[in-house]
């Protein structure tokens, strides 16, 4: 007669656990592999961001492009005080407001689903319009390719595409943050300025590039030799690298 009873097994020994030599060379390994690893890791983030900002600007141009073709060649810098970035959206050249955001840093963290939304910066203090803290656009004014109508920051400026003389090498926009010798805070700004050591084309969130776009729609990172050779070279705006901060001549 058979049993019901289930059949015993029997272990010819006991298990084994690791050892603590063992485990600090396991630990050991982990250790050299992620350091090893973890900066290819973050190069590859970085060139990630990099060419996030090359096809940013460059909608950011064929949006341009357009807005030219619909308004007899001219674009818009700035519209009684409004900003290029805040334009190019609410005219619908611009599909998502992302797009103006370079995404090494803040605010593209933040919703930017309205422009024209006052957000405070990382120094806790100061408050910036989103419409502010976009990519940079040179405002010392070009008389001979430029019409101004009024003074200061809210002022009408457009730009007349067909008359620059070289678009391969002019700098529509490029990355440039606010910077300070004594405080270590830091944002984008929407401009440059030859008469503003605050804020500095930004050599620095992507290790001495910055993402340029030029009046014939292309875009490419730029060094500090690279931004030499467009019309910004002699104009002395202010360029800040690991080095901190200089002229550009």
């Amino acid at each position: 007669m058979k049993s019901n009873r289930l059949p015993t097994i029997f272990y010819a020994g006991r298990s084994k656990g690791f050892t603590l030599i063992e485990l600090l060379v396991v630990i050991a390994i982990i250790a050299i592999l992620a350091a090893i690893l973890f900066p290819v890791f973050s190069k590859a983030r970085e060139r990630a961001k990099m060419t996030h900002c090359i096809n940013n600007l460059k909608q950011i141009g064929t949006a341009f492009q357009m807005y030219a073709q619909d308004y007899d060649g001219t674009i818009t810098k700035m519209l009684n005080g409004t900003k290029y970035s805040k334009i190019l959206a609410d005219t619908k050249y611009i599909s998502s407001n992302r797009i103006f955001f370079c995404p090494a840093m803040w605010p593209s963290n933040l919703d930017t689903k309205a422009l024209a939304v006052k957000k405070i910066c990382p120094d806790g203090s100061t408050e910036r319009y989103l419409y502010e803290l976009t990519y940079a656009m040179y405002t010392t004014y070009d008389y001979g390719i430029q019409t101004i109508i009024g003074a200061g920051w809210n002022a009408t400026v457009l730009l007349t595409l067909d008359k620059i003389p070289s678009p391969g090498s002019y700098v529509l926009l490029t990355e440039a943050s606010r910077f300070s010798t004594t405080d270590s805070s830091t944002w984008p700004v929407w401009y440059i300025d030859k008469q503003d050591s605050s804020t500095c084309i930004d050599l620095v969130r992507h290790n001495g590039v910055a993402i340029t776009l030029f009046a014939d729609g292309h875009a490419e990172g730029c060094t500090k030799a690279g931004l030499i050779k467009t019309n910004l070279k002699g104009l002395n705006v202010y360029v800040v690298d690991k080095d901190g901060w200089s002229r550009l001549n």
